[in-house]
């Protein structure tokens, strides 16, 4: 399963002022900003080899740069070839949601704070798949302003999707993959040390601004 978190209006503007400035901080530090999309959680369970099953949380989506989305993805769903028709049923989808963005119904939508949730799990007979849309509780019917953030997301997703659907179809299983394996050190540690520097940042951040003061 992987928690994704669209968009670039992260929560909305009526909220607290400081609550408000949080959450478009965390965008603008993220790849949010850049794709329109940020990884906000992830797991995998490997059946074969339980020790290399996978669990990462918001903090490490948080730190994640761009280039690094489509690898990630493409190690999440690299396990099997079967994953292959799963990605067409995503990419179909995601294809649905577009096209309804599209539509005078759709634009006159803002999506605020909203997550997809992909899921797959090929213990089962069929398989189990799904997308979820999920989170609407900040969304909002107002002046018909086209929410461009939400659809760059969705965009750059569909994107990154198709490009690992075509790259799992010239290899073999688990080839390229690394969950388990070379995986950058800042995301193999389950949030904590995440944690840890993003607590440093802030504690940095707010030295350099009571010198500021002075």
């Amino acid at each position: 399963m992987i928690d994704i978190k669209m968009g670039t209006i992260q929560t909305p503007n009526t909220v607290d002022p400081a609550r408000y400035h949080h959450q478009q901080t965390k965008c603008l530090n993220s790849t949010s900003s850049v794709v329109g999309y940020r990884l906000a959680g992830l797991s995998y369970h490997n059946y074969n080899n339980p020790h290399l099953s996978v669990f990462r949380d918001k903090y490490w989506g948080r730190l994640i740069p761009a280039d690094q989305l489509e690898p990630i993805l493409h190690s999440f769903f690299s396990q099997s070839q079967s994953t292959v028709p799963i990605l067409e049923s995503f990419l179909h989808d995601l294809n649905e949601i577009i096209s309804f963005l599209l539509t005078d119904e759709g634009k006159a939508i803002t999506f605020i704070g909203v997550s997809v949730h992909l899921l797959y799990d090929l213990s089962t007979n069929p398989p189990k798949i799904g997308l979820h849309l999920i989170d609407f509780n900040s969304c909002t019917h107002s002046p018909p302003t086209f929410d461009t953030g939400f659809l760059k997301g969705l965009e750059s997703l569909r994107t990154h999707l198709s490009s690992v659907m075509k790259i799992l179809t010239s290899e073999s299983p688990t080839q390229g993959s690394f969950f388990g394996g070379s995986l950058d050190l800042r995301f193999r540690d389950e949030g904590i040390e995440n944690r840890q520097l993003i607590q440093k940042k802030k504690i940095e951040r707010r030295i350099a601004q009571q010198k500021g003061n002075k």
